[in-house]
């Protein structure tokens, strides 16, 4: 079989995460011609690894976002050579893979007899989303990946939905008119459709986010991005556990570091941390246990507000083991301070440095003035701590931060 992907890539930044040229190359065997389509600029290394796997790479502005991308690509690639293949996928970067082989689906669906199908369908939503919830959401193919036959492709049918739906201007839009609509508008003019994973065999409706668990044991091969930096109110309110969707994935053989190295950077902290459950409750009873030989520590802190001393050590003074303490302050004053605060603990070596100038603040007093802590081999383990009232906060905002 003939097949060529047409692959979305957007990143506000340019930045091309190891994820993406992982799976092209995976998805390379499968498709004699692959052509990324890029609705943002590309850094240099991110042009030079998607050059690596694929035949184009086409950089344009983000207009129409997913289906303008999708449409201005397959024109500029041309509807004749297109026209040479029997099957083309549009797919895009919104999810990790493969996890299992990409050549499980593709074998599978290939003796599917029907003229479009997808990875995964979405279970009818009555209300729908976006702005009229009284239009209900029927049950429809999700488009992060779309695999479209000759016969379909090449109809009359096709080339009028990409017409009628090029003035898309923002997600929701795109959300409502191409991944609500492209199933049933495709259906309704006698295509047939499936999906490789089925939303009825599932207990949810957005069975590839809200059990993705479940679908990484029937070997669905990707896993979506989403589900570890989206709103986390909404991930929390449905009980979606990103540390039980990694502990899946830890058989798979699917490199994590490639979940970590994106999200770590395309999501906001405070959604990382519901999402992947970072919180532990630790056990507060001192065991008596400690490693031999003993761990080398010491702890960094920054001490801006020096009255604030007394109130950090209460916190260190939990470490059950003796540490070497190196304190930064901006004046000789707060240094005395500090120094008079500290006599009270028992510390195993103290220093209280003068940083240059608080420019940077704690983050350049721990890379800069502390930075000989950190040579190879004089500690096992380094803790790194710093005074925080953020006074043009709110009390309250500020408190919270601070603890």
């Amino acid at each position: 079989m003939r097949r060529i992907i047409f692959y979305l890539f957007y990143d506000k930044e340019g930045i091309v995460d190891d994820y993406v040229p992982y799976k092209l190359k995976a998805l390379r065997e499968h498709a004699e011609t692959i052509f990324v389509v890029s609705n943002s600029k590309l850094t240099a290394e991110g042009r030079t690894a998607l050059d690596e796997v694929a035949d184009v790479v086409w950089v344009r502005d983000n207009v129409g976002f997913d289906v303008g991308a999708f449409d201005a690509a397959m024109t500029r690639f041309g509807s004749e050579r297109l026209s040479e293949y029997d099957e083309l996928v549009l797919m895009n970067y919104t999810f990790f893979g493969p996890v299992y082989p990409f050549s499980e689906v593709f074998d599978r669906m290939g003796e599917v007899s029907v003229d479009f199908w997808g990875l995964s369908s979405h279970g009818p939503l009555e209300p729908g989303p976006g702005e009229d919830p009284s239009r209900a959401l029927g049950r429809h193919l999700q488009t992060n990946w779309i695999a479209v036959r000759r016969p379909m492709f090449t109809s009359l049918e096709w080339t009028d939905y990409w017409a009628s739906v090029r003035s898309i201007r923002s997600y929701q839009e795109s959300i409502q008119r191409f991944e609500a609509t492209f199933t049933q508008h495709f259906a309704d003019r006698g295509f047939s459709w499936a999906a490789a994973w089925r939303d009825e065999d599932y207990p949810t409706e957005n069975a590839s986010f809200e059990s993705a668990a479940l679908l990484l044991a029937d070997r669905f091969p990707i896993l979506k991005r989403r589900i570890f930096f989206h709103e986390s109110a909404y991930v929390e309110s449905r009980a979606v556990l990103g540390r039980r969707i990694l502990e899946a994935l830890e058989g798979t053989g699917y490199p994590a570091d490639l979940v970590w190295r994106n999200v770590v950077r395309a999501g906001e902290p405070r959604h990382l941390y519901t999402n992947f459950s970072l919180l532990e409750i630790l056990d507060e009873v001192d065991s008596g246990w400690r490693p031999e030989p003993p761990a080398r520590i010491a702890v960094l802190a920054h001490m801006f507000y020096d009255d604030m001393t007394p109130e950090v050590m209460s916190y260190l003074d939990h470490i059950p083991v003796p540490y070497d303490l190196y304190v930064t302050t901006t004046t000789k004053a707060k240094r005395t301070a500090i120094l008079e605060a500290l006599e009270r603990f028992h510390i195993n070596h103290v220093e209280v440095r003068i940083v240059a100038d608080n420019r940077g603040r704690d983050t350049s007093a721990m890379l800069l003035a502390s930075k000989d802590v950190f040579d190879a081999g004089r500690y096992d383990l380094i803790c790194r701590v710093h005074s925080k009232k953020s006074p043009q906060d709110s009390y309250n905002s500020a408190d919270l931060f601070k603890h």
